[in-house]
């Protein structure tokens, strides 16, 4: 009921904007008269209330003056106002309103008429209510108290009586507004602020009086007023109520003026003042709103006028660009695509519209590629997106050659370069980077204006860096590298080393991600490209003789643990897929991944070394425990267990609550027991080793106390599951390595842990662990000889 009667509010505006009084107060009446014993809901009594305030509107103009419709409207109002209406900001109003049509009313009756006094009387107390609260109607009141018929002393100027007077009024209040406003700007600019708060409101009074005349000036057209006048008055009110923010008021009168009179002076910035006023109301309307849907659908029909009516000028770009920038707010890829193959070829805002609508594509690839994978889109759909991308960016930098280079720009440049890289392109990368004209690593060797936003010189760096080792270009690459440091240094960050170790390492898992996408995706050619030129890079780093230090080698070892992992189809994965030396289905690790490994923990060896022998050369102290864990992670993909384990005993010896550390020493047991000869490793890794002389605990404390220790910490949540799964994997795999009742003990305890979990965690931290835990139960229920049911489907929780 609400929605329907909300539509036809908004149809009553329309008229009444329009200057049709009689079909909107015929709309307004339908919507105010009520059933019989009808019962008003909230939304339904504040709906009415915006109606009433309309119909006052409508009933007080010059050309109407309907006022004892609209006291008998308004007073059946305040006959049942509640209590949390009296100075409510539509209260107000309705008040206000009212009180004018009480005192309109008493003008047009005898001196000694009771029912004047009467009248008076009412008028009087509504504005000096409304005259106590703040609100948009506190000043008109005042000067309405001001009044001779009220009683006061003060007279006030003579009202305007024709369309002349008024439009002259009006154009003195605003031209004296736009002199404050110009003044206010020039004070600011110099830093003169003390008058501003003052120049606000001034500016605020100067508006409304420019208003107030213009509608009169309106209501007083006669067959004398040329159209191109009465035109000139409608496009100053669209301008005006753009500027005090009464967005659908511009919105109505902009659009009447483009698409009735096009050919009237104010008709293109009338059309821009609709699609901007439009665009205002979609912005603020909540998602699937009435409003949102009205304001979008009058957007796109006013953006096909424009275009149909103006091809060749520049608001039919502006107008599709505005449709554009809100398609891709609201995260509709597809609606912006539409919009932009309206955008004519010939504009001059082509080119922003391909790179707007291109770094959103590849916003939202970046986004899915974020997600958990069972959440992410089909493989297809995500190669599509890139690939638009691509295109879009590629055609939107050569559209926008010869044009000043803007944020924006530099930004979609360096978006390109790092599509070219995830497609396994360097030598694409590198010439979209060192472009003369546009290219952001040539850019930020200049210091462009466009490329000094903070962030940009680093990720600028990063990308060339990757770029550059990726093609080869080993000079360059490590000028890029020598930049990058200086400008994590320039910050001036006290914490500028841990800043660029963090970076040296999200480099290494981004070269592990493009590996494993390129051996996913079988482009065998492009994963030895891109992996050789890194080797060669890393090599050539790592062996010179001056110049390395503690970040440089960290990014060697990081890299080469990253390519590692790229080549190895069982490395560890997020969930925590058990490591092992060989792959799932027992074959050998890939040599590739092998060697790479090895390099990665000489190098960490060779950190370890230099932080032993110069105690300055780490940036932190403990930094060496992280380098040890990072160490006994290669080790343990090397299948050297053993020493994995000591450089893991030894950090948590030191630092036992570094639950990383747990978690890959947790891993590096689990991975040990399943070699020949080592099933009693399972016990460790459910339960710990390596006891403390002096705890007599445990140094490694195991899946069972790991999830034990986390289980209150939400942050750990992921950590909590990861050990509850790989507790109940462990119990199995112990359990087959046994026989007759004890094998059916520990299967009956695998089975128990998953169970007791479902029963604690309903949602079994998520889709991705719960299907791992549910292929797991149903392994072990099916080794018991039971029907393999899993944990069933899940529930509402």
């Amino acid at each position: 009921l609400v929605g329907g009667l909300y539509a036809r509010m908004w149809e009553g505006r329309c008229y009444k904007e329009l200057g049709d009084h009689d079909k909107a107060l015929q709309i307004y009446d339908g919507l105010l008269a009520k059933d019989e014993g009808e019962e008003e809901s909230g939304a339904l009594r504040r709906l009415r209330n915006k109606v009433l305030i309309l119909m006052l509107e409508t009933s007080l103009q010059p050309k109407v003056k309907q006022y004892k419709a609209a006291i008998d409207n308004a007073g059946e109002w305040l006959q049942s106002i509640r209590g949390d209406e009296q100075s409510s900001p539509d209260g107000l109003a309705i008040k206000y309103l009212a009180g004018g049509a009480f005192l309109q009313y008493a003008r047009g009756m005898e001196e000694d008429d009771a029912k004047r006094r009467k009248s008076i009387k009412q008028a009087r107390e509504l504005f000096q209510f409304v005259s106590r609260f703040p609100s948009d109607y506190q000043r008109p009141a005042k000067s309405k108290l001001a009044d001779p018929l009220l009683g006061s002393k003060k007279t006030t100027a003579g009202e305007p009586s024709t369309f002349a007077e008024a439009r002259e009024r009006g154009k003195a209040a605003l031209d004296r507004m736009q002199a404050v406003d110009t003044q206010d700007k020039l004070d600011l600019a110099a830093g003169k602020s003390e008058n501003h708060r003052k120049n606000v409101k001034e500016i605020a009074a100067l508006r409304d009086e420019a208003i107030e005349y213009y509608r009169m000036a309106l209501g007083m057209i006669s067959s004398k007023t040329s159209v191109e006048d009465i035109n000139v008055v409608r496009y100053y009110l669209a301008y005006l109520h753009w500027t005090a923010g009464d967005a659908y008021r511009a919105a109505v009168l902009g659009e009447f003026l483009a698409t009735r009179y096009p050919q009237s002076v104010g008709a293109r910035q009338g059309a821009k003042i609709a699609m901007a006023a439009y665009a205002k109301l979609f912005n603020r309307a909540e998602i699937g709103s009435p409003t949102r849907q009205f304001a979008n659908a009058r957007m796109v029909k006013v953006a096909d006028y424009i275009t149909r009516r103006w091809p060749d000028g520049s608001e039919a770009g502006d107008a599709w660009m505005m449709l554009l920038r809100t398609a891709v707010m609201g995260g509709s890829l597809q609606e912006a695509s539409g919009f932009l193959a309206k955008v004519p070829a010939a504009s001059s805002r082509r080119g922003e519209a391909e790179l707007m609508v291109g770094r959103a594509y590849w916003a939202d690839y970046l986004r899915c590629l974020r997600l958990e994978e069972e959440s992410r889109p089909e493989a297809d759909v995500m190669a599509e997106n890139m690939a638009a991308a691509k295109k879009l960016l590629g055609a939107g930098i050569e559209h926008s050659r010869g044009k000043a280079v803007d944020a924006s720009l530099f930004a979609a440049v360096l978006s390109l370069a790092q599509i070219h890289l995830r497609d396994g392109n360097p030598a694409d990368a590198v010439k979209v980077l060192d472009d003369p004209k546009v290219g952001a690593h040539t850019l930020m060797k200049q210091k462009h204006p466009a490329s000094q936003k903070p962030g940009y010189d680093i990720e600028t760096y990063k990308t060339a860096l990757r770029a550059y080792v990726a093609a080869r270009e080993l000079e360059k690459a490590e000028k890029a590298m020598d930049a990058l440091e200086k400008a994590v240094a320039a910050d001036g960050d006290a914490k500028a080393a841990s800043k660029l170790t963090r970076i040296y390492i999200s480099l290494g898992r981004e070269l592990q991600e493009l590996l494993e996408g390129l051996r996913e995706q079988g482009k065998t050619d492009e994963l030895a490209a891109v992996s050789g030129g890194f080797e060669l890079f890393l090599n050539r780093i790592s062996g010179r003789e001056q110049g390395n230090n503690f970040n440089s080698l960290n990014w060697v070892a990081e890299t080469f643990l990253g390519m590692g992992s790229g080549f190895d189809p069982s490395g560890q994965t997020p969930g925590g897929q058990t490591p092992g030396i060989q792959t799932p289905g027992g074959q050998t690790l890939p040599p590739e991944a092998e060697k790479y490994y090895a390099k990665a923990a000489a190098t960490y060896r060779t950190i370890l070394k230099k932080c032993k022998d110069d105690k300055s050369f780490a940036p932190k102290p403990n930094i060496v425990y992280g380098i040890r864990v990072r160490l006994a992670k290669c080790l343990l993909r090397l299948g050297q267990y053993e020493t994995a384990m000591k450089f893991l005993a030894s950090v948590l010896a030191k630092k036992n609550m570094m639950v990383d550390a747990q978690v890959q020493a947790a891993h590096t047991y689990q991975a040990w027991a399943a070699t020949p000869g080592n099933a009693s490793r399972y016990r460790k890794a459910i339960k710990g080793g390596y006891r403390s002389k002096k705890t007599n605990a445990n140094v490694v404390w195991g899946w069972l106390k790991i999830s034990k220790m986390v289980a209150s910490s939400k942050k750990h949540s992921h950590v909590f599951h990861e050990a509850r799964y790989n507790l109940a994997l462990c119990q199995m795999e112990a359990a087959l390595m046994l026989r007759g009742q004890k094998k059916k003990n520990g299967l009956a305890a695998a089975e128990k842990s998953i169970t007791r979990i479902h029963l604690l965690y309903p949602k079994m931290g998520g889709a991705q662990w719960r299907g791992k835990y549910d292929t797991l139960l149903r392994k072990i229920q099916k080794l018991q000889g039971k029907p393999a049911t899993g944990l069933g489907k899940p529930k509402n929780v």
